[in-house]
């Protein structure tokens, strides 16, 4: 009975290949016979001002209704619904009033029946005024009236994090204009300004290229002659 039954299993697997059939069921068949739930792929944490966004892809497993993000050593903890496959590829969370610090994350989903996934892990950081406070506007090179307009040349702050500065200024009209001067340019001209008053800038930056929130310098200015 025994080799019959050894028999038939090696049919069984020259017919179909042993590998194949062990990756059609590795995700199905778990010791002691527990369910999981498909576990977060390709995960991604955002930074922002005291909040960060978690990110990662759906997939198909239709059976997942709802995630459980933990931090501070599971502690804290947030849980949210899971939009249904295929209405979306990502799923997007943001965990608010995470204050300035590094942080690890663990996510794990769930299905209605409580059954859960393996959990993934992340680290990611959130800033603050702390950060916030180390920021420093560009440094003026030097500036001068070109008529009725008004030119700031900069030194190159060579600091990629730098993705703007803002300008505000009075126009001949009376009016204040804002103007933006994106990245790290060597100057900018400002368009018929008002003779003897001031304009005022601050610099805004990223910490990541991921970042979802802008952080600002302090303000500093220059007068126009």
């Amino acid at each position: 009975m025994i080799r019959k039954l050894m028999l038939s299993i090696s049919a069984i697997c020259s017919l179909y290949g042993c590998s194949k059939v062990d990756d059609n069921f590795k995700n199905m068949v778990v010791p002691s016979g527990v369910l999981y739930t498909a576990k977060t792929d390709q995960l991604t944490t955002w930074s922002g001002r005291e909040r960060m966004m978690l990110t990662w892809r759906r997939g198909p497993d239709t059976k997942i209704k709802n995630a459980i993000v933990y931090w501070n050593t599971g502690k804290d903890s947030m849980t949210f619904d899971v939009p249904a496959a295929p209405s979306t590829d990502s799923v997007f969370v943001v965990i608010p009033k995470l204050p300035e610090s590094s942080y690890s994350f663990t996510v794990i989903t769930r299905d209605g029946n409580g059954h859960r996934s393996v959990p993934t892990s992340i680290l990611g950081n959130t800033y603050g005024p702390v950060y916030e406070g180390s920021l420093q506007p560009r440094v003026v090179k030097s500036s001068k009236a070109i008529g009725a307009d008004f030119c700031v040349y900069w030194y190159k702050s060579n600091d990629a994090t730098n993705v703007n500065t803002r300008l505000n200024f009075t126009d001949l009209a009376g009016v204040l204009q804002t103007v933006d001067n994106p990245g790290d340019p060597d100057s900018i001209l400002l368009k018929n300004v008002k003779k003897g008053t001031f304009c005022k800038f601050r610099t805004m930056f990223k910490p990541t290229v991921t970042a979802i929130d802008t952080f600002y310098s302090r303000v500093d200015s220059v007068k126009i002659p």
